[in-house]
């Protein structure tokens, strides 16, 4: 089957490099279908507006590419890509018209175009989790007034209340939903389409027209700082995925600390722990540990990345597949994982009565030093005077923690606001431009 790219002065040769050339990469692009279909009616919407193509030819095209949307589709290794796919599919129903599918188009612009919607639909929908997160767990800390100990060093530190670290979860996950719609906003001023392979195009149509009906704000000024953008979006992703795993990690190392040893005070849910294939007594937190595991990949996803983008020249290099198809993967992986753990979250128990009794008496110690200093001693003295009393396994006397606070309802709604008013930025133009294209088939359908 030839390739799309064929024709030019490379000439194929009898080896089959598809196992390591597009193998991986097709399955990658069977997922941008989409992204690639709606891409390419825009332009050739434009196309016809402009009058570049003849009405004949654009009827087909637009008709054929129409008819992919929202298909599930495999794609064959030898046809390379999704470009490839798509072209051999409008080729199968619409004759000659196919080969004014990509007139003027470079394979880096319309990568880079689906990469990026594809990474701005994704994170608006991780944002969408995560706000939903900082929601619930807002709500949970209302079902608490109990004290819990505080950690430092993995050594109880100071009492916190249980409320206080609800709030921390709430606050975080807000943080993160935030981030990733700042990304998500940023990816959504350029359009990659437009910058060629990355020296200019060489088509004659409005790109900036082409960019507003695909959601874009414009395309790009200078192509060579358009095009410097693929591969570094996958670099920003890999870095937010590395934050939103580097989290998680971090609370699912709490959450297996806090129902593990002799005192434990949170109880894992049915279907988060599994047991051992000897020990009977045994609840495992494997959940929590493939967590950690998965934010261990996500470190070395980031390396990865920035490593194939080190000391590469101005321009588009085949790595850069590399780095999209495990970004891409990872993505969709962390979507799933954050799914679950948002089950989880809202599924674990906790013991008020166990969490205060599990506080070891020198969890007071920094609160009673305090006190000793409001007595007129300086606080270097109420330090030692509590470090001795500590030595001594005397008694302290219990301080209550304050309460804090850090994330009301108006936070999150000011989050959900921001998310939907980004979304319909985005996807409003797309709908439209698909209702012009959609108005265009029926009408030549009905002639």
């Amino acid at each position: 089957m030839a390739k799309i790219w064929n024709g030019g002065a490379s000439e194929e040769g009898g080896e089959d490099l598809s196992d390591i050339m597009t193998a991986e990469d097709v399955q990658i692009d069977s997922l941008l279908l989409d992204y690639e279909v709606i891409s390419l009616l825009a332009y050739q919407l434009q196309l016809r507006k402009e009058s570049i193509i003849s009405k004949d030819e654009s009827d087909i095209i637009l008709s054929g590419l129409w008819h992919l949307l929202g298909k599930e589709i495999t794609i064959d290794p030898m046809v390379e890509d999704i470009h490839g796919f798509v072209e051999e599919y409008i080729k199968g129903n619409g004759g000659k018209a196919y080969k004014n599918l990509r007139i003027f188009l470079s394979r880096n612009e319309q990568s880079h175009i689906d990469i990026r919607s594809f990474y701005i639909d994704h994170l608006l929908r991780i944002s969408n989790d995560l706000t939903s997160l900082s929601e619930n767990m807002m709500m949970r800390k209302m079902d608490f007034n109990g004290v819990m100990p505080g950690y430092t060093h993995n050594r109880q530190a100071m009492p916190v209340m249980i409320s206080t670290y609800f709030d921390y979860l709430s606050r975080i996950f807000l943080d993160i939903s935030l981030y990733a719609l700042d990304i998500s906003k940023k990816f959504t001023l350029i359009s990659p389409l437009g910058y060629g392979s990355g020296f200019g195009s060489l088509s004659p149509i409005n790109f900036s027209k082409v960019a507003k009906n695909l959601g874009f704000r414009s395309n790009a000024k200078n192509p060579m700082s358009g095009s410097f953008y693929r591969g570094i979006d996958d670099l920003d992703i890999s870095i937010f995925l590395l934050r939103l795993m580097t989290f998680l990690s971090k609370i699912s190392q709490d959450f297996i600390n806090f129902s593990g040893g002799t005192n434990p005070f949170i109880t894992l849910p049915d279907g988060f722990s599994t047991g051992s294939s000897l020990m009977p007594n045994k609840r495992n937190p494997d959940f929590l540990e493939l967590v950690q595991g998965y934010a261990s990949e996500a470190i070395g996803n980031c390396v990865s990345t920035a490593t194939i983008l080190m000391n590469k020249g101005t321009g588009y290099h085949r790595e850069f597949q590399i780095s999209k198809d495990k970004t891409i993967k990872f993505i969709i992986l962390c979507e799933k994982i954050l799914n679950h753990f948002h089950g989880f979250m809202m599924k674990f128990t906790l013991d008020e009565k166990r969490a205060f009794d599990s506080m070891e008496n020198s969890i007071n110690a920094t609160a009673e030093a305090y006190s000793i200093f409001q007595t007129g001693k300086s606080w270097k003295d109420a330090y030692v005077t509590v470090g001795e009393i500590i030595k001594k396994n005397i008694p302290l006397e219990f301080h209550q923690p304050y309460e804090f606070e850090s994330v009301s309802n108006v936070d999150i709604l000011k989050a959900k606001e921001k998310r939907i008013e980004l979304l319909n930025s985005w996807r409003k133009p797309r709908e439209e431009m698909l209702n012009e294209v959609k108005a265009i088939i029926t009408n030549d359908s009905l002639k």
